[in-house]
């Protein structure tokens, strides 16, 4: 396809050379076809100039002769007797009307009088005479008058064809118009590129005012050229928009140089803006009232233009002596020639030079937009850079959040997980008591952490609303439960009222919705000290089976000031700080709340007297599902109650099968407490290779897998599960377990072919409903098949079992009371090994084994050898981890540096630290051992 692809690129370039090489040959090689015989000449003759009072005077065209207002100058002169028919004869009416005869018969006449709406003069145009056969010898005469005192004021006049005549003006005057139009194309280039650059950087470009500003110059000198009246239709109208652009000029300039100076001088700028607006409005309603014409204003308005260039240096020549100019000099040069061609230009218009040519005006502007230009390329490339930055720092965000999604999570995990297991198996009320504060804390830990996630998902735009059906009672339900507990605590009442003809079920987000809603109830709880919190379900029925669900939430709380109002929905702010310095939040929960309503095209609203309570009403639109009433919540709060099944709580499935893979063991035990009571078969593996071997052999119904994990991650063990040609689970569920809870990433394991996402930290009832949605109906047992399981198991079985259990907890009463831990283990960071295992000494012994077990010296000898600097540097990778999991600090920080210069292949680092640190590793599995076994040795002593 590529190749096809190619060819036809050969083919397009051979046909445009060959075409052309056509052009060419036909337009400059080959003779002509057509001669254009075109006849030009200056009609110089002996006039006559007539006045009013009848004196007459020998005169030369053009010349100027003095003339009052409205006065008509007559000048007559006789046709040579060899002047040719249909040839013309071209004046130039310089803001004249004019009336042309020979022998007293009106020929040709111009006046814009009946056609214009504003203004007591005509425009200047070119006046055609066509020479009949016969007027050789004949008199000519022509008239003007003008409302001005130009009407002694006498053109040029041209004698030919009408191509001849042009072709003249072109050759004479034709360089205005091509600068004037390519200033044009220039301008509007400008302007569009200004608008496309705002729309990929979001940032406004000073460059396009100064593309408007070229723009108006380059129309004024089009509409004020000798062609205008090829180019336009109705003189009088262009000739108007010719001033309308001179007075419009100095606006975009001063607006240009007041955002290249960072608005330094802003007050000064719009002074002299100011005063341009109005002199336009002044001009322009002299004109419609036709007191004054414009061409009677040019010299204020171009006075404001000169002041404005006076304006533009100065600031110039300050910021030059501040040492600001620094930050613009490209853009203070450009504007330095501009200034020289307008001062010109100006010059020009104050002499009242007719007609005067705006090249210099033209050349000025290209030279500054040229150089604003290349200025405006080099903030691009600024701007590229930041946005690369930007990009560069949401990147790091996102990895930081990962990483401390799976650093602060993975903790947390271990925490609430052994809190669930003395929960449920402690007797004693006080172990009980702080097992439950414990549970709350982390609650309220995990809660921030969700907090700063979600800001960071809405932030980036990932946040995705997700209607389906739900139950209105079951969402304020939800709502009321999760709140209720704690309002009781602090003896609040809590009121719940609602309107009773509701629809029961309703089509939207029900997920985010209880998020809005337990937001501010939970908001209402914090900041109240005592009265009542009540919260109000109503709703307006909308077109199309939509209603507008309206919540408020009302509390008797201290309540927030005005001024605190208006920032009480910014990210991280919290109102009143030194009043509330003693409640916890960061400052999230509002503006998630706010964004979340408005992605669901919704509104909230707050209604608040200081010290006396607040109300927070929301309003959000559903789709109606069942417009069955719903009836009274307060009434149908403890039917609700027990319609939720309690078996969400109780899963036994002693059927089901299940592999874990997590390269923590504290992961997989708390796993395992979590499934401990459901008699699930588990089998648990901590690496990707291990998993492999696992799903060859035996067949399970559900398989939860770590992401990160070192040699192969859960997204690597994945794909390789899909090529194993012998894997009995091809069909079975894949879980992705994990604490990386950032933006994006659930969408991602989605993608990769996961079946479902298990977020850290694992959560009994999220983890039973992921269990109950993926595990075959047929291995769950009904509440009545539990009992019935119990009485098949033999006698025999449960004493063995029980007797074990003795046992074990025996050893481990007697190790984990050992008082020579501390004393035996020396060399290590004891305490950083316990906090990494939950401050269980059990725990810790039994890593202290496994580190043992798992000497890695052969493995880094054969990669150092043979230099696998991967297999090398995974090595080093497991080791900084397990050694820092054990406390050995110094060991870990060494195999973090090693893993570090492989990744950066300072391998002559590897080589020479390789030694030292092996040498190191090895000596610390010789102290482990024999700690372990003078820890075994005083057990055994301790021993009844």
């Amino acid at each position: 396809m590529n190749k096809k692809m190619d060819l036809l690129k050969w083919v397009f370039h051979i046909i445009v050379f060959f075409v052309a090489f056509i052009f060419i040959l036909g337009e400059f090689i080959l003779p002509k076809e057509i001669k254009n015989d075109t006849h030009f000449e200056l009609f110089e003759a002996p006039w006559k100039m007539i006045r009013q009072d009848g004196t007459t005077m020998d005169i030369r065209i053009p010349g100027i002769y003095p003339a009052e207002r409205n006065e008509i100058v007559t000048v007559e002169t006789v046709l040579p007797e060899d002047i040719k028919e249909n040839l013309f004869l071209c004046f130039r009416s310089n803001r004249q009307d004019m009336e042309l005869y020979v022998d007293n018969e009106l020929r040709q006449s111009y006046s814009t009088e009946k056609s214009r709406l504003f203004g007591h003069s005509s425009p200047g145009a070119f006046v055609f005479l066509k020479i009949k056969e016969g007027d050789g010898g004949k008199t000519l005469r022509v008239t003007y008058q003008t409302d001005t005192a130009y009407s002694g004021n006498l053109q040029e006049i041209f004698y030919g064809d009408i191509m001849g005549i042009w072709s003249y003006q072109f050759k004479e005057r034709g360089e205005e118009l091509i600068v004037a139009i390519l200033l044009l194309i220039l301008g509007i280039i400008s302007i569009l590129g200004s608008w496309g650059l705002h729309f990929c950087y979001h940032k406004p470009l000073e460059l396009e005012y100064l593309g408007w500003g070229v723009t108006f110059a380059a129309f004024w000198m089009i509409a004020d050229s000798v062609f205008r009246q090829l180019l336009f239709p109705n003189i009088s109208a262009v000739n108007d928009m010719a001033f309308v652009m001179v007075m419009l000029l100095p606006f975009p300039f001063l607006i240009y140089m007041n955002e290249v100076q960072k608005r330094r001088y802003n007050v000064l700028y719009v002074v002299i803006s100011a005063l341009v607006a109005l002199d336009i409005v002044v001009c322009i309603t002299l004109q419609f009232l036709n007191l004054v014409d414009f061409s009677d204003s040019i010299a204020v308005f171009a006075g404001f233009c000169g002041i404005s260039i006076i304006l533009i240096i100065v600031t110039c020549i300050m910021d030059c002596i501040k040492g600001y100019i620094a930050q613009y000099k490209l853009v203070a040069i450009g504007v330095l020639g501009a200034a020289v061609a307008c001062v010109i230009q100006l010059v020009l218009y104050f002499q009242r030079i007719a007609n005067s040519s705006g090249v210099m005006i033209a050349l000025g502007m290209i030279f500054l937009l040229v150089i604003s230009c290349i200025n405006t390329i080099r903030d691009i490339f600024h701007m590229e850079n930041e946005k690369k930055q930007a990009i560069y720092a949401n990147e790091a965000k996102a990895q930081f959040l990962a990483n401390m999604s799976h650093e602060i999570r993975t903790p947390i995990n271990a925490v609430l997980g052994m809190d669930e297991m003395i929960l449920q198996e402690s007797k004693e009320p006080n172990v009980l008591e702080y097992a439950t504060d414990i549970h709350n804390a982390g609650k309220t830990l995990l809660s921030l952490i969700n907090d700063i996630l979600d800001f960071s998902k809405i932030e980036s735009g990932k946040m995705e609303i997700l209607p389906v059906n739900y139950d209105l009672s079951h969402l304020i339900s939800d709502s009321y439960n999760m709140v209720a507990k704690r309002a009781e605590e602090k003896g609040l009442e809590f009121i719940l009222e609602n309107d009773t003809t509701l629809p029961c079920k309703l089509h939207g987000d029900e997920v985010r919705l209880r998020q809005v809603l337990v937001n501010l109830l939970t908001n209402a709880v914090k900041y109240t000290k005592e009265g009542s919190i009540r919260m109000s379900v109503q709703g307006k029925r909308l077109e199309d089976n939509q209603l507008l669900l309206q919540i408020s939430v009302q509390d008797t709380g201290i309540g927030i000031t005005k001024e605190n109002c208006e920032k009480l929905f910014d990210s991280f702010q919290r109102v009143d700080e030194k009043r509330n310095r003693n409640i916890e939040g960061t400052g999230l929960g509002l503006s998630i709340t706010k964004q979340i309503v408005s992605l669901m095209q919704g509104s909230i609203s707050v209604d608040s007297e200081y010290g006396k309570g607040s109300v927070f009403k929301v309003e959000i639109p559903q789709h109606i599902v069942d417009d069955s009433p719903v009836g009274n919540f307060s009434l149908k709060m403890d039917a609700i109650i027990h319609e939720i099944p309690q078996t969400k709580e109780t899963l036994i499935a002693p059927e089901g099968r299940i592999l874990v893979v997590d390269d923590v063991d504290m992961n997989l035990k708390v796993f395992f407490g979590l499934l401990k009571q459901t008699q699930i078969q588990i089998d648990m593996v901590s690496s990707g290779y291990e998993a492999l071997e696992m799903v060859r052999t035996k067949k399970y119904h559900i398989i939860f897998l770590d992401h990160m994990m070192p040699q192969m991650d859960g997204l690597e063990t994945f794909k390789a599960m899909k090529q194993l040609k012998d894997n009995q689970n091809t069909e079975t569920p894949v879980i992705m377990l994990t604490a990386n809870a950032i933006v994006g990433i659930r969408e991602k394991y989605i993608q990769e072919g996961f079946s479902d996402y298990l977020s850290k930290p694992v959560q009994r009832k999220q983890l039973y409903n992921i269990i109950r949605k993926h595990l075959p109906k047929e291995y769950i047992l009904d509440s009545e098949e539990v009992p019935l399981l119990a009485k098949e198991k033999s006698v025999e079985k449960v004493e063995v079992i029980e007797e074990v259990e003795a046992i074990e907890k025996e050893e481990n009463h007697n190790v984990t009371t050992s008082p020579d831990l501390f004393t035996v283990f020396d060399f290590l960071d004891t305490k950083t090994g316990l906090m990494y295992c939950g401050d269980s000494e059990d725990f810790y012994l039994e890593i202290l084994k496994t580190s043992l077990d798992n000497d890695r010296t052969s493995l880094i000898l054969e990669a150092y050898e043979q230099q696998d600097w991967q297999q090398y540097g995974i090595c080093m990778h497991s080791l900084k981890s397990t050694s820092l999991s054990i406390g050995a600090n110094k060991l870990s920080e060494r195999a973090k540096a090693l893993e570090m210069a492989v990744k950066e292949e300072r391998l002559d680092y590897v080589q020479q630290e390789h030694d030292s640190f092996l040498k190191e590793y090895q000596e610390l599995l010789q102290k482990i051992e024999k700690g372990l076994v003078s820890l075994q040795a005083g057990n055994m002593h301790h021993r009844p």
